[in-house]
Parts: structure tokens; sequence; C-alpha cells
């Protein structure tokens, strides 16, 4: 979101729209889609929506403080997501295909929010609260691969544990190479979501008993 304000020359440019820290943070996502995680600046930011470099720091101390806010609204985002598709859900492999189905569709259409979470993985900060998130998505994740291979729908008998590692890893690399146009086929081009949602299905398919 880019918020412009016209102001008397010379004036100084006060911010009154009242949700300055979530412009700022708003304008980091399109500062990322521009010019990647290495272009952020608090002072780009402020630039963004208008105001003066100063402002900002009422809310942010420095740009860690701003991406660690970017990152918090990048992970909500994908909880958001995952949560509200397998409420209605009983079989824990119909939840792992739910929570799948709705992580593909979330990376396709959040393609910079899916690189501020991977960056957090590795080079960027993560709030408590971000990471407590992570860990309950996470722990839904291995729960439900426990429940289906206890009640016998895991094909061999295989470890739950290393069954939803496989399974996630599967996801991620889907997301990853329809991210980055590592499309096989310009049938799977044509409709890149499908495409993962279809591969996903497989590979459960290929799981159950």
């Amino acid at each position: 979101m880019t918020i412009r304000k016209q102001h008397p020359a010379g004036d100084p440019r006060p911010y009154h729209h009242g949700k300055l820290a979530e412009a700022l943070v708003d304008a980091t996502f399109d500062i990322v889609r521009e010019k990647g995680i290495e272009g952020v600046s608090v002072r780009e930011a402020a630039r963004r929506v208008d105001v003066s470099s100063s402002a900002p720091f009422k809310h942010f101390r420095n740009r860690a403080d701003l991406m660690l806010a970017v990152v918090d609204k990048a992970v909500e985002s994908l909880r958001i997501a995952v949560e509200a598709s397998f409420l209605s859900q009983s079989d824990p492999l119909d939840c792992v295909r739910a929570a799948g189905d709705a992580y593909l569709a979330w990376s396709y259409t959040h393609p910079i929010h899916m690189q501020i979470i991977t960056a957090s993985c590795a080079s960027l900060p993560r709030s408590a609260d971000a990471q407590h998130q992570i860990d309950e998505m996470t722990g839904y994740w291995f729960a439900w691969f426990g429940a289906a291979a206890a009640s016998g729908a895991l094909r061999g008998d295989p470890d739950p544990c290393i069954a939803a590692v496989a399974s996630g890893a599967q996801l991620y690399g889907l997301s990853s190479a329809f991210a980055e146009g590592r499309c096989v086929s310009p049938a799977m081009a044509a409709d890149p979501l499908a495409t993962m949602k279809s591969a996903f299905a497989l590979h459960l398919a290929n799981l159950r008993s």
C-alpha cells in the first residue's frame, strides 16, 4: 500500500493517518517485490508512505525491527489461510490434503510473503509470536501423520515423522519450483496451482493404505 499526501511547499510532513506502522510494513512488501530483501531500508519505506525519514522511528528502532514486523505479518497471513482450510475435516490425511492445498494456494498468490518467510528461516529474525504460530502449524502437521499411522492409514507402516517431513518437502518443492517459473511443460504452466495440487494429491495417494 502506498499513501501519498499533499503538503504545502516547505512544510514538514507530519503523518495523520493513524496507522503508520501498518503502512510502513505494507510498503516494505512492495520494496521486497521490486528490489529484494536487501533493498529494504526504513528510509525507503518512509519515502513510499510520504512521511519524514524520522517518523518511522516512533514505531521501529531500525531496519531489523521493521523486518520483524514484516515477517510477523507474512506468518500470520499463512496461518490464517492454513487454519481455515482444515477446520471442517476430521480424517487426518484429509486435514493434510486440505492444509497442503491451502499452503500451495497461499504461496502461489503471496510469493513475496513466501519469500520473506523462507528468508526468516535463515537470515531474518522472527518474533516469539511468529515462531509460536509456525510451531503450532508444524505441530498440527506432525500430529496428523501420527494419527494416520496409528489408525493404519499409511501404506507400508512408515515412520510418521518421516512421512510428515517428506510431505512438507513435497509442498515446499512444488511451491518453490512454480514460484521460480520452473514448469516442465506449457500445459503445466497454463494452470500452475492446479498442477501443484494434483502433484500433492498423487503424493498423498501413494501414502494411503
